[in-house]
């Protein structure tokens, strides 16, 4: 893991929930996952940006997005204040190793801090492709 930033808040927790299972480290391709950060802030924030990345083990970016691409416009934050979030995702991941990136901003241009590679998870299908997504695919014959 990777920790920086400008400081003013800190990613102090996180934590994944697949139907239930709390933190597996291993989710199917296509499952929905829940993500939930955990920020302290040590400064007031007017409108924080929380983000998500995922990466490949190679640092190939396959996705990313915060709060204010969503058009989630969050509470202010006060010194000494603890917020929790949540992102909810569908695992459309080819099977591989991937690693999650979380981020807090003040705007886009002015980052708090950044914890890279704070998760890894290992997505696992029944069917096998290559590449970086997991495209819903079916194949027939057709006569």
């Amino acid at each position: 893991e990777i920790s920086y930033g400008q400081g003013g808040a800190s990613i102090v927790d996180y934590l994944i929930s697949e139907d239930g299972t709390i933190n597996q480290q291993e989710v199917k391709t296509g499952s929905i996952i829940d993500i939930y950060i955990r920020v302290r802030y040590d400064r007031a924030v007017e409108r924080p940006i929380i983000g998500i990345t995922f990466k490949t083990r190679d640092g190939i970016l396959a996705y990313g997005t915060n709060s204010e691409w969503l058009r989630q416009q969050l509470s202010s934050c006060e010194p000494g204040q603890l917020a929790t979030y949540k992102f909810t995702v569908r695992m459309d991941l080819a099977a591989d190793d991937w690693f999650v990136e979380l981020a807090v901003a003040a705007s886009q241009a002015e980052v708090l801090h950044t914890r890279e590679a704070i998760i890894h998870l290992k997505t696992t299908s029944p069917i096998i492709s290559i590449g970086i997504a997991g495209l819903q695919t079916s194949f027939s014959e057709v006569k």
